[in-house]
C-alpha cells in the first residue's frame, strides 16, 4: 500500500507538472498572438523550466521565436539549437531548421544561414519557403563575393597607387638628396679649385709683376738711355735690384764697373771736346796770323 501510494502520488505531481508546462505554453502562445512578445517569452521560460526532456524541445522552439520577434538573434539561435538537440522528429527538425536559418541570417551569418536550411531541404525537401529563403541567401552570398572581389581590387589598385606614389617619393627622395650631394660636392670642388687658384695666383703674382716690372723698366731704360746715360744706368740698376739675381755685393761691383766706364766714357768725351776746341782755336789763331801778313792793297806800310 505504501509503494502504491508512493507511485499514485509521483504520477500525479508529473501529471500536475505537465498541466503546468501546457498551461505555461498556452499562455505564451496568446501573448505571442497579441504580439506581446516579452510576456510569451517569460511564459515559455517558465515551461522550460518545468518541462520534462521530451517537452522540452516545443518550449525552447517557442522561446526561440519569441526571442526572434524581439530581434534577439543570437539567443533565439541559442534556443533553437536546444530545441533541436531534443527532437528526433524529423518535421519538427525542418521547422526547427528553416527558423534556424532565419536567425542567422538575420545575425548576419550567411554561411551558418544557407546551411541551415540546405539541412531544412534534407528534412522535408517539398517546403518551398524554405527553399526560396535558400535562393536568397544564395543570391546575397554572390552578391558579398563580388563586393568582396571589387573592394579587393579596389583596394588592391589603391595599395599599388600608394607604393606607386610611395615609389615616386623615395625616388623624388634619392634624386634630391643625389643632387644637393653632387651640388654640395661641386660647390666643394670650386671651393677647392678656388683655393688652387688664389695659391697658384699667389705664386704666379711676384714673378708677374716681377716680369712686368722688368719689361717696364727695360723699356723706360731704353728710353731714358736716349737721354740721359746716368738715368740709363740708374734704371739698369734697379732693373738688377729687382731682379734680385745679384747678391748686394755683386751689384756694387757691377755699379762700380759701370761707373767707372761711364767715367773714363765721359772723360774721352771731355778730352776729344778740349782737343777740338784747342784746335779750333789754333786754327783760329792761324788764320788771324794769315789775315795780317796778308799786304792789303792802296794803303801804305808804315
Amino acid at each position: 500500500m505504501k509503494n502504491f501510494s508512493l507511485i499514485l502520488g509521483i504520477l500525479l505531481s508529473i501529471g500536475l507538472q505537465a498541466q503546468e508546462v501546457r498551461k505555461q505554453i498556452k499562455e505564451g502562445n496568446k501573448a505571442f498572438a497579441e504580439r506581446a512578445f516579452d510576456e510569451a517569452e517569460i511564459k515559455y521560460r517558465e515551461a522550460a523550466a518545468l518541462a520534462e526532456e521530451k517537452d522540452l524541445s516545443v518550449s525552447q522552439y517557442n522561446l526561440g521565436d519569441a526571442l526572434y520577434k524581439q530581434e534577439r538573434y543570437q539567443e533565439a539561435i541559442e534556443a533553437f539549437e536546444l530545441s533541436l538537440a531534443r527532437t528526433e522528429d524529423p518535421a519538427r527538425k525542418a521547422e526547427i531548421y528553416h527558423n534556424l536559418g532565419n536567425s542567422y541570417l538575420k545575425n548576419e551569418q550567411l554561411k551558418e544561414a544557407i546551411q541551415a536550411y540546405k539541412n531544412a531541404l534534407k528534412h522535408n525537401p517539398a517546403d518551398e519557403e524554405t527553399r526560396y529563403n535558400l535562393a536568397k541567401a544564395l543570391a546575397e552570398q554572390k552578391k558579398q563575393q563580388e563586393q568582396q572581389k571589387q573592394k579587393g581590387d579596389s583596394n588592391q589598385k589603391e595599395k599599388q597607387d600608394q607604393d606607386q606614389k610611395q615609389d615616386n617619393q623615395d625616388k623624388n627622395k634619392n634624386s634630391d638628396s643625389q643632387q644637393n650631394q653632387d651640388q654640395k660636392k661641386d660647390n666643394q670642388d670650386k671651393q677647392d679649385q678656388k683655393g688652387e687658384n688664389s695659391d697658384d695666383q699667389k705664386s704666379q703674382e711676384p714673378q708677374n709683376q716681377e716680369g712686368q716690372n722688368s719689361e717696364d723698366q727695360e723699356q723706360q731704360g731704353e728710353q731714358d738711355s736716349q737721354q740721359n746715360p746716368k738715368e740709363q744706368q740708374k734704371q739698369e740698376q734697379q732693373k738688377g735690384g729687382a731682379n734680385g739675381k745679384e747678391s748686394q755685393a755683386e751689384k756694387k761691383a757691377a755699379q762700380a764697373e759701370k761707373e767707372a766706364a761711364q767715367q773714363s766714357r765721359e772723360n774721352i768725351e771731355r778730352l776729344l771736346q778740349a782737343l777740338q776746341r784747342a784746335e779750333l782755336e789754333t786754327q783760329a789763331r792761324l788764320q788771324r796770323k794769315k789775315m795780317k801778313a796778308k799786304p792789303n792793297p792802296g794803303s801804305k806800310d808804315w
